[in-house]
């Protein structure tokens, strides 16, 4: 089998069975100081003109509805102080930018939109992770399983989900015209660094509608390949002996790509050759597994710490600034990013280094703050990918196995994509390995 190895599928479960998500950060907030509003969707960012020489506009605040469709304004108090922080997400932070007046200038004044700033980039470079899967009829009931161990390819993963009705899954209950009642799993692939891009524009002026969004799926020839190669080793590993007593003997791999050609998995058009040829189905049967990422590409259109480029008091800080998703799941590294930008604004942008620190037979991560020597400011169960509350005071430097210069926002600019990714990549599996 052409695997490079596996590990572990994304999962915020810590090892006592209790589920993490970016709400567990809020406990290292001060009460008094933060308010967070429940069902509220913001509208647009406000922003001021400032006077002067070499003076960019300013944001100031926020318009936003309540859950009675009330709208309001958050602005900041002062008229230098503090930041907006935009986090909406790969689709949600390029529509925000674009309706409130940053983006490119034809496509908004197309919507009578007043332009701030022309800004081509943004909602340029938006990428999905395109996947394929092969259903598997089972003849006994599986146990329900999430994707729980991720095989690694040359640029692509594999995973499996069993236990449900497919049909009903993918249709939403409505169960078509099968020969039988479907039982089982699918196995499938996912394209890992994918490098066909899109873009995404506005359908209209209300931010609560999704905006049009063109991924162009296997523009890019290599990306095709890798999804054949991807999806021949799936074949390979549903035809082993290993996952025979899980499928019917007579059904054959091509019978399985047939079968699953015929599911309603998208609105894609359909072809015949989806059944025999592998190039097709890649791209017929494209499915999406949620990881868009990119349209606020840092170096186009946010700075290496997140600013955006342009304006002032204005920073986006999501996987919308990411060229690739990393891992198989960017949640956890999304809310270290999140995390760790926190930090760095309230240090007021000073470096900070990660540290790994063996104790006994555990291994925790700090970052820590060089011009303050002992203060631990962030610490990270690397097992368990759990924050941890507190640390001794006095951190002993004689325990550290190694230190590394946290690189997120200094990436080298001169830098290609190809290249910053993999320096990327190792990056993050030396630093954060239980997210890889």
């Amino acid at each position: 089998m052409d695997m490079d190895g596996t590990k572990v599928g994304g999962t915020t479960f810590d090892p006592t069975g209790h589920r993490h998500t970016a709400a567990d950060l809020l406990k290292y907030a001060d009460p008094a100081r933060i308010t967070v509003l429940l069902r509220a969707t913001a509208q647009r960012i406000l922003f001021r003109n400032v006077t002067g020489q070499h003076k960019n506009p300013q944001a100031y605040g926020v318009v936003y509805k309540d859950e009675a469709g009330n709208i309001h304004e958050a602005r900041l108090k002062g008229f230098s102080a503090g930041e907006i922080i935009l986090s909406a997400g790969a689709l949600g932070s390029p529509q925000l930018l674009m309706l409130s007046g940053v983006g490119p200038t034809d496509h908004l004044k197309s919507f009578g939109i007043e332009v701030l700033l022309d800004q081509p980039m943004v909602g340029h470079g938006i990428a999905d992770n395109p996947m394929n899967i092969f259903a598997v009829p089972s003849p006994e009931p599986l146990t329900i399983t999430s994707v729980q161990v991720v095989g690694i390819g040359p640029g692509y993963y594999m995973e499996s989900l069993t236990g449900f009705n497919l049909v009903a899954a993918l249709l939403g209950g409505n169960s078509p015209t099968v020969p039988y009642f479907f039982q089982g799993g699918v196995v499938g692939e996912k394209l890992a660094r994918p490098l066909s891009r899109g873009y995404l524009r506005l359908k209209n002026l209300d931010p609560e509608d999704n905006p049009s969004v063109t991924y162009n799926y296997f523009t890019e020839p290599e990306d095709l390949r890798t999804c054949v190669e991807a999806l021949q080793t799936v074949m390979r590993v549903i035809d082993t002996q290993a996952l025979s007593e899980f499928r019917y003997p007579n059904q054959t791999v091509e019978y399985l790509q047939a079968l699953t050609a015929n599911l309603v998995v998208n609105n894609r058009a359909r072809s015949a050759e989806d059944a025999t040829s592998l190039e097709q189905y890649c791209s017929d049967l494209v499915m999406t597994i949620w990881h868009f990422h990119g349209g606020c590409e840092v170096g186009k259109v946010v700075d290496h710490e997140y600013r955006v480029i342009g304006v002032a008091g204005l920073r986006v800080i999501d996987g919308s600034t990411f060229s690739f998703s990393p891992g198989t799941n960017p949640q956890a590294t999304l809310m270290m990013l999140g995390r760790y930008m926190g930090i760095l604004i309230g240090n007021d942008g000073a470096a900070l280094l990660l540290i790994e620190k063996d104790v006994g037979d555990e291994t925790e991560a700090l970052v820590y703050d060089e011009e303050k020597e002992g203060d631990a400011l962030l610490g990270l169960d690397m097992e368990s990918a759990t924050l941890l509350d507190e640390f001794p005071e006095d951190l002993d430097l004689s325990l550290v196995s190694h230190k590394i210069e946290i690189e997120f926002h200094n990436t080298k600019p001169d830098m290609n994509d190809k290249s910053r990714a993999k320096m990327l990549e190792d990056a993050e599996t030396e630093m954060f390995p239980i997210f890889k």
